[in-house]
């Protein structure tokens, strides 16, 4: 395994800890297990050897006195393999550890969408509820979005993060949830409720308020009721500006050849969206409880892990919860996050099993390159992607793609396409009529879409993109 390379100065690695209790996967077909046997499909996992030595090459290329990362693979809700490196703070040189507790950013919303699901299977809440319905004080045109809109990306209401100004105003001071909702709430939508996918973490601060106003308690207190209490998370909880927190992390973010703490925001901010803060030990102690179905039920675990349908009737690689994509063949359901000096990444393969957590507290982690390289040692290689040799680049795919997020473009070249993919120029050819693969790594796909406006979904490994073009300045 070639881990990537990270930001470091002298590496030195530290001991693992590890324990090695083992259960089943599942079948591909569904998610359901035997409450009392969690497993059908024993010897699925990876062995701890294996895992062991990824874990420690990954240790290996952190700094301990920088800032560092933790990471565990669990099998079967055990840990077999996990190291902690690096330092939870600096100035104290406090080590990182199962036990220290990282802001997790957007992993927060697959635990809000639990709430929100647990609710609904309560009868609490309707995924075909209107937003307007259970937020009066709302009167944007987001109103007419419903839950589960707001549950997979796809109400077309404007991601408040990225609205010009708002990051560079005052984010360290404290906000209701009512100043936040009007942000965004006058904007018109992006695009029609179900028409298309846009992340947004605007509906997820609209569901931690819509949990509030069915359940009648604070966000937190519905999410510990919900999620951390019976999950046996008992280090989570959802920040606020007061809260004193034992071992917790500081963030950093690379600074020359040192580090420094980026400015913070206002934990009132990101709530349901990304206001979670939690530990290695107790995303353990969820992964257990979720796939043993002892925290919800068979219902709650499809819907989460269940691509969405757009009204066109092409799928998005989202659930009501989890991103849904797969590695070498294999379904993984996953999600990560990023906020002010920390980075996060959980997946899932529930084929055989096996999930992978990593937290860390500097901004230059790379999660996604860092869970590639424990999953090539986990999946096997499959026969590589064969591009047609006569297929011919077509100019009426030239044009820049974009989502709510970020842009590509994709330019025609005679047999091949160039993708321009932010700093990376991407070479692509045909594997048929409607599919390109990248010619140095055939895990990286895209998909051409023939609708109007026409549109490509980028595949990563463990996640996607999905692009629409603007015809007024791109070639038809």
């Amino acid at each position: 395994m070639a881990s990537p390379a990270l930001r470091s100065g002298s590496s030195r690695r530290q001991t693992s800890c590890r324990s090695d209790e083992r259960l089943g996967g599942d079948n591909p077909g569904s998610f359901e297990r035997p409450a009392s046997k969690l497993g059908s499909c024993v010897g699925r996992g990876p062995s701890r050897a294996v895992v062991s030595s990824v874990l420690d090459a990954l240790g290996a290329e952190l700094c301990q006195a920088d800032p560092g990362a933790c990471a565990a693979v669990i099998q079967d809700g055990r840990v077999i393999a996990q190291t902690c490196n690096g330092r939870s703070d600096l100035s104290t040189g406090t080590p990182i550890t199962p036990g220290t507790v990282f802001p997790v950013a957007s992993l927060s919303k697959p635990l809000t969408a639990l709430t929100v699901l647990k609710l609904v299977a309560d009868g609490r809440l309707d995924l075909d509820g209107r937003v307007g319905h259970y937020l009066s004080h709302y009167d944007g045109e987001g109103s007419s979005a419903r839950v589960r809109h707001l549950l997979t990306h796809t109400s077309g209401i404007p991601n408040f993060y990225l609205l010009a100004g708002f990051l560079d105003g005052p984010v360290r001071r404290h906000h209701t949830s009512q100043q936040i909702m009007d942000v965004f709430a006058p904007l018109p939508l992006q695009f029609e409720p179900g028409t298309r996918y846009g992340y947004s973490n605007s509906g997820y601060r609209l569901l931690d308020i819509i949990i509030e106003a069915v359940t009648h308690r604070p966000f937190a207190a519905a999410l510990d009721e919900q999620v951390f209490t019976p999950a046996g998370m008992h280090a989570s909880r959802v920040l606020d500006d007061q809260m004193a927190v034992d071992d917790r992390a500081t963030g950093y973010q690379p600074d020359g050849d040192g580090w420094r703490s980026p400015s913070p925001i206002s934990w009132s901010i990101p709530g349901g969206a990304g206001g979670v803060a939690s530990t290695l030990d107790d995303f353990a102690s969820f992964d257990r409880a979720l796939w043993s179905m002892s925290l919800c039920d068979q219902r709650v675990l499809d819907l989460m892990a269940s691509p969405t349908r757009l009204q066109s009737g092409r799928t998005e690689g989202i659930g009501m919860g989890w991103v849904c994509s797969s590695y070498r063949g294999e379904r993984i359901l996953s999600f990560a996050g990023g906020i002010t000096g920390f980075a996060s990444f959980y997946c899932h393969l529930p084929d055989r099993g096996t999930s992978v957590v990593i937290l860390g507290n500097r901004t230059d982690l790379k999660v996604y390159d860092l869970a590639r390289g424990i999953l090539d040692d986990i999946v096997p290689p499959v026969e590589p992607r064969r591009h047609d040799p006569l297929a011919i680049a077509s100019s009426i795919w030239d044009g820049a793609y974009a989502d709510t997020l970020q842009t590509v473009r994709l330019a025609a070249r005679g047999s091949e396409y160039e993708l321009h993919d932010g700093s990376v120029v991407r070479q692509l050819r045909h594997l048929d009529a409607g599919m390109l693969v990248d010619v140095a790594d055939d895990a990286i796909w895209v998909r051409l879409h023939d609708e109007q406006p026409r549109a490509i979904t980028v595949q990563y490994p463990l996640t996607w993109f999905t692009g629409y073009r603007d015809d007024a300045s791109s070639r038809s």
